[in-house]
């Protein structure tokens, strides 16, 4: 018997799941009630309570550049209504269970927690971060932490790592180089694990004086260039493994020459890329505009792939979401959809592939077709 030749999957996930409150009292469905991201263990050890410091950044659609975080069991499940930061209330948060974000601002409480958000800290300066809000039963909660910034700006680089989200639907590794170190340049190279990755990004994050004062910002440049005067971000695809470690260099070309940073982080425990067997894959984002919960609603899509990628669609390909919560997720947290492939056509005309073109300016040939496959699933 022939073996499964693993080729293509499609990973899915859903945008706008912040339901609102007054959808989940019409219909008499709490669909905010607390949904644990599946990464709880008996024995696993609790973070440490901390409040970290960082570059500004950004992530589900917001900027942080602070971290509040608290240990499972330090709190029961609540809504976090309200975060201060030295007395002063803070506008927007972000609130993670174990690395996964709430949209509706909800702690599980049997998992580590994380509120980020922005801070606009200085050096060497204390600060507390309060943490309030209701339980289910309407009980008050209250957590806090304190810490103090560093005393100077770190010059190293570092790299952490993130799962798919819908701005990039990709397994990828972000690597940030501190304002401080930030020189005016080109980013020419990125190796991951002495690799080198064409797919990167360049973003730069931090804080500018404006006529309205001071103002976050940031920043992609499509050129791949930095500059001084805020930190850089390079997100480059990396497909991590749940704890697996990974090395990314970063090479600039600068008026002086060329000039590298290095860094190795490890990647979360759980989230990690699906299958290392199956070495392609796919995101599609699927975007409720209404508000309305879709449950057991098919989902018609179609993708185009190079022909030689894949040659049976029914056997080659899966359709995957993380879920850590379905019933029927494996111990990864990713549950395998029911597909049907409805049909796949290869576009190869040799006498198309056979036509030639060249740059008008430079006569440099430039190839635009190659046999792909195009499949609706």
């Amino acid at each position: 018997m022939k073996s499964l030749k693993p080729v293509l999957f499609i990973l899915l996930f859903l945008s706008n799941l912040y339901i609102p409150a007054t959808l989940a009292a019409d219909n008499g469905l709490d669909y905010r009630h607390p949904r644990p991201a599946g990464f709880l263990e008996a024995d696993a050890p609790a973070k440490e309570k901390e409040l970290s410091f960082q570059s500004l950044s950004k992530k589900a659609s917001r900027f942080y550049d602070m971290t509040a975080t608290f240990p499972k069991g330090s709190a029961p499940e609540f809504e976090v209504e309200k975060v201060e930061l030295n007395g002063e209330p803070v506008d927007e948060f972000i609130v993670e269970n174990a690395g996964i974000f709430n949209g509706n601002h909800r702690v599980h409480g049997i998992e580590d927690f994380a509120v980020s958000f922005e801070g606009d800290w200085r050096l060497a300066k204390e600060y507390e971060v309060k943490v309030t809000g209701k339980s289910g039963q309407g009980e008050a909660v209250e957590v806090a932490v304190a810490g103090t910034s560093p005393k100077e700006e770190s010059m190293a680089a570092s790299v952490g790592f993130q799962q798919p989200t819908i701005e990039d639907p990709y397994h990828h590794a972000n690597f940030s180089i501190p304002e401080a170190a930030v020189v005016s340049a080109t980013v020419t190279k990125v190796l991951v694990d002495g690799e080198e990755h064409r797919n990167y990004r360049v973003f730069q994050s931090g804080y500018r004086e404006t006529d309205k004062g001071r103002e976050q910002v940031r920043e992609e440049d499509y050129k791949l260039r930095i500059k001084p005067g805020l930190a850089a971000q390079i997100l480059v695809a990396c497909n991590w493994t749940n704890s697996s470690d990974h090395t990314v260099e970063v090479f600039l070309q600068t008026e002086e020459g060329e000039k590298s940073f290095k860094a190795t982080g490890k990647a979360p425990g759980k989230g990690g890329y699906w299958n290392a067997d199956w070495p392609y894959f796919i995101s599609l984002t699927l975007h409720e505009t209404v508000g309305m919960i879709r449950q057991g609603e098919p989902v018609i899509a179609t993708i185009g792939v190079f022909a030689d990628t894949i040659t049976d669609p029914a056997k080659e390909l899966r359709v995957v979401a993380y879920d850590p919560t379905h019933p029927e997720a494996g111990e990864d947290g990713y549950i395998v959809a029911p597909c049907q492939v409805i049909s796949a056509t290869t576009w190869n005309d040799k006498e198309v592939m056979a036509l030639k073109d060249v740059d008008g300016e430079t006569g440099e040939p430039i190839h635009r077709y190659d046999p792909t496959t195009t499949i609706e699933l």
